[in-house]
């Protein structure tokens, strides 16, 4: 009897050994390979890599629009709709469709946008969520990319392959003088010279100062950063969370030509 108790135990372990085996199997092909699950918050940062970018500044937010290759973006998946856009239609990442459907733009996919920004356009798609920069954006085709009223002083930098979202910003605009501060001024936004060195402000948007301060990069407003893409740098600020692109933005008088 007690070598059949055995074998039956024995035989309960492997069972849920093999249980066990199965289920992380699944739950791995799910995540890495079915769209829409785990597959959607996985981003290759090459997508980034040859974006171009143009921003429509507004009262107090920032519209992001690209244009990237097909290829990149046929690996995105969709909640709806199509991951490529079509000529006159575009492509929305999460975060931007739901605020557009709350303010009343669009209600889903198929929906006709005229004069928006200068082109008329559709919704051709909208993104599932990444947790990236994506989600705030607008993909178009390159026509219409190059037909769009914006400017083109948003671009991408990497930071150890980590796509970084940077904004030229001069004193003589008056933009994030429509933005309250969590910590530092407008009033510290100028170039200094510090024992030699030039020292160039930064103004932070809230998502990208909370990356930076659990990585120690610094503490508060007034620290300075050493070899920051290439510049001394010091926090002229830190903006207060706006729910929108500008919580990911670097604000720094300097273009994409001066950093490294």
């Amino acid at each position: 009897m007690q070598d059949a108790g055995a074998a039956a135990g024995e035989h309960k372990m492997k069972f849920s050994y093999a249980l066990t085996i199965f289920l992380v199997l699944s739950v791995s092909v799910l995540y890495f390979f079915v769209p829409g699950i785990g597959a959607a918050r996985m981003v290759d940062n090459k997508i980034f890599e040859t974006m171009e970018l143009k921003a429509v500044v507004e009262e107090k937010e920032i519209k992001l629009f690209a244009h990237t290759s097909n290829n990149a973006l046929a690996m995105l998946a969709t909640r709806e709709g199509f991951s490529i856009p079509e000529e006159n239609a575009m492509v929305i990442g999460s975060n931007e469709a739901e605020m557009m459907v709350k303010n009343d733009l669009i209600k889903k996919s198929g929906d006709k946008l005229y004069g928006f920004f200068g082109i008329d356009t559709q919704v051709g798609g909208i993104y599932k969520k990444t947790d990236t920069m994506i989600d705030h954006m607008h993909f178009l085709s390159k026509n219409q990319f190059k037909e769009l009223d914006g400017v083109s002083n948003v671009f991408i930098g990497f930071n150890e392959g980590m796509p970084k979202l940077f904004f030229t910003y001069k004193n003589n605009d008056d933009f994030l003088k429509r933005f309250e501060f969590s910590s530092g001024n407008l009033e510290n936004y100028r170039v200094i010279s510090m024992n030699g060195k030039t020292l160039y402000p930064i103004v932070l948007g809230y998502d990208e100062a909370e990356m930076m301060i659990s990585e120690k990069l610094f503490t508060d407003a007034g620290d300075k950063i050493e070899g920051f893409f290439g510049k001394d740098v010091f926090i002229a600020g830190i903006l207060k969370k706006t729910d929108s692109g500008v919580d990911m933005m670097h604000f720094i008088p300097l273009g994409k030509g001066d950093l490294k």
